[in-house]
Parts: C-alpha cells; structure tokens; sequence
C-alpha cells in the first residue's frame, strides 16, 4: 500500500495541489483550471470521435472519472464541454469531485494507480462552509470506493482526513516560525484574497475568536470593468492586469533598492501602473481603426480605475469589521492580493485609518518566499505562485506534523 500525502485548495481560479508520497523526499504541485461539469456517455463520445484521437494529452489535462455511471470532467477538460460557472455554488460539494481528479492524476503520474492507495488528506474551506467538514469527509469515503478515473479503477482509503478554514495553514505557519510562546501572547488577523471569496481568521493569545469568508472576492471587480468596458474575454483581462501589475511591483522593488542603498526615500509606497501604457493591457484592444483604438484603449483604462476604487470601498467597509484594534500581526496573501497591494500598504499604513489605530506589522505569504521557492525550485518562475499556495503549503507541513510523517 502507498501512502499519499495530499493537500488540495480549491480556489476560485485554479485549484492548488501539493503531494507527496511516502517515498519522495520532498512534495511537488500541480495547478489545474477550476472547472467541474457531468457530462453524458454520449458526449463524451462525440467529443472522442471527433478529436479525441488527436495527440496523446497527460491526465492533468484530460481529467475525467466515473462515480455511479455519472462521468465527470475536470480542470482544462471540463472547457471543452461549455462547463457552469459555479463561483455561487458551496465550494465544498465541488471541492469533492476536484479532490478524486487530484488523486487519479497523481496516481497516473507517479504509476500507483495499480497500487492501494492509503490517502492522508487535507482541504481548506471559506470558514462560512467549515461546519461542512464532516458531511465532506464521510461523502468522500464513500466515493472513494467507487470511481475509475480515465476507465481504470482506482483502490483508495481515506486514511487521515484535516481540514481547516481558508488562512488556516498561515496562522499554523507563524506559530511553527516564532514558537507558541509568541503566538500566545498575540492579537493575530490572517486575511487572505481569492477569486471566490475573501477570508479573514482572529486569534487572540493563541485562542481563535472568529471568522469571514464572504463573496467578495477579485471576480467582482471584474465584473465591474466588463460592465464598463467592452472587454470581450474575462480571463485575457484577468491575465493583463496581474502582468501589469507584476510589472509596477518588480519596478517598485528595484526603485526602493536604489532608496535604501542611499538612505533616501526607503518606505515609498507601491502604487498601480499607469494602465494605458501597459503592453498587457493594449494587446486587450479588439478595434482596427486607430481612432476607435485610442477611444478603446481610453474606455478599458477609466473601467479598470474606477472598479478598483469601487471594489476597495467595498473590501475596506468589510476590513473595517473583520480587523479588530490594535491588532499585532496582519497576514496577507491570495492570488487577489497582488492587486490590492496598493490600497492594503496604504490602509494598513494609516494610523487613523477611519478614526480606528494599527500599530502593528503587515506580513506577506507568512514570511514562506524563500522556503517555497527552494522546495519547489521557483527561484525564476514562483513570483505568482507564493501567494496561492502559501496557505496550502503550511496546511501541509501541519499535516504531515499531524500525522508523523517526515516531509
């Protein structure tokens, strides 16, 4: 029997996945594209007639399982069927059939699918679907005993099963950083920004107080330049801005290197880019005649300024009632959060901010840059990575703590 060690983080964008089997020295990862649709035998079939034969795609990429003669496609497969959006569905419900994808992939990747499968899982939920953690667990036993992922059945025992609210793998990586001793004597706030939701968790001298997880996340403000702007594939947009935006940060962080080596001007503030002048953001433009490009150019740049003015009062209104005072630690980080670096320096740098006080320190991805990208070999490539799986990265070392596992 092989035991894996799983981590899956079902965001709103991509799902992250980290594992490990017992063998391997260290844990590896995988992204796949949210997506979830059953389909019909019949569909499956056409869609294999007509170009199915074409190539020869990995698992990842041809993600499919049968679970009670019900066939389901998964990740860059399910785009293929004209899948739901499902931003407004539970993300526990979905998170089931996403976890069996995960597991049928690994197991073909590293050829256990001939193997018994001993699986020690953990998942983390928006804290307003955590109370759902048993129903998961008991659904996923049971399928578990009955899918064949890609025509071939798969043994699999749920053997550990932990799940914890979304920001939960960061509040466990502070405390493993600075010692229990130190996370007891500290108001601590994890706030973490998805495409889904955003979260935040209150610990209190080691003690959880509460938690949020409301419908807020980084698909609104898109939503909000698309109402405003003929911008025809949400997704290119999406992929500009954080291009965009990546590139402001890079260019901030080489200024302030320059300042500090100097002494001058070292908390200069990062701000965003000028829009129009972003290459990203052009290649957006879908008109020919170069006047109507310059109007478009014009309408794409004033929708993104006033969206992200509009979707920040709606994320500071909600701060203003998950951020208690005088607070010692905020964590941050998400996939969303690059593009609210900005406003979130600015309001955590505000002493008076709306008559309230943070004197406290404001902590990235829980200080685990340079820890992911050694594991992960990410020195080049992981600058969008450390922010969406840091969470899932310090559920993981949690897990394999919780289980005795050696990583």
């Amino acid at each position: 029997m092989a035991d894996l060690f799983l981590v899956v983080d079902t965001g709103g964008s991509q799902t992250k996945i980290i594992y490990q089997t017992a063998d391997d020295d260290s844990p590896q990862f995988l992204l796949m594209p949210p997506e979830v649709e059953a389909i019909s035998q019949k569909q499956f079939d056409r869609y294999q007639e007509r170009i199915g034969w074409l190539g020869a795609p990995s698992s990842q990429q041809q993600a499919w399982f049968t679970l009670n003669e019900q066939l389901w496609v998964v990740g860059a497969f399910a785009a293929e069927f004209d899948p739901e959006d499902r931003l407004l569905e539970k993300k526990y419900e979905n998170a089931l059939y996403k976890v069996l994808a995960a597991v049928g992939v690994i197991a073909q990747k590293l050829s256990l699918s001939r193997r018994k499968l001993s699986i020690h899982l953990a998942i983390v939920l928006p804290w307003q679907e955590f109370s759902d953690r048993n129903a998961f667990e008991q659904q996923l036993r049971s399928l578990f005993a009955g899918f064949a992922f890609r025509g071939q059945k798969l043994k699999c025992t749920l053997k550990t099963f932990l799940c914890r609210p979304e920001g939960g793998g960061l509040a466990a990586t502070r405390m493993r950083q600075k010692g229990l001793a130190w996370f007891q004597a500290r108001r601590l706030v994890v706030l973490l920004f998805g495409h889904r939701n955003v979260s935040a968790l209150f610990f209190e001298n080691g003690q959880f107080k509460r938690g949020d997880s409301p419908l807020l996340g980084f698909s609104q403000m898109v939503d909000l330049i698309v109402d405003e702007a003929s911008v025809l594939d949400r997704q290119a947009l999406l992929l500009a801005m954080v291009k965009a935006m990546r590139k402001e940060k890079g260019e901030h962080q080489s200024r302030n290197a320059v300042f500090d080596s100097y002494s001058l001007n070292a908390g200069n503030l990062i701000d965003y880019p000028g829009w129009r002048r972003c290459d990203a953001i052009q290649a957006l433009v879908s008109v020919r005649d170069e006047a109507l490009q310059t109007a478009e150019l014009d309408a794409i740049e004033t929708a993104i300024e006033t969206a992200i003015d509009e979707y920040w009062e709606r994320i500071a209104s909600w701060l203003n009632r998950a951020v208690p005072d005088d607070i010692d630690e905020v964590v941050v980080s998400g996939g969303a959060a690059l593009m609210l670096e900005p406003k979130l320096v600015r309001y955590f740098s505000d002493s008076s901010r709306h008559g309230r006080s943070f004197q406290g320190d404001l902590v990235w991805d829980a200080e685990l840059k340079d820890t992911m990208e050694k594991v992960f070999r990410w020195q080049y490539s992981g600058g969008d990575y450390i922010a969406r799986f840091a969470d899932a990265y310090g559920l993981f070392d949690q897990m394999l703590d919780s289980v005795g596992a050696k990583a």
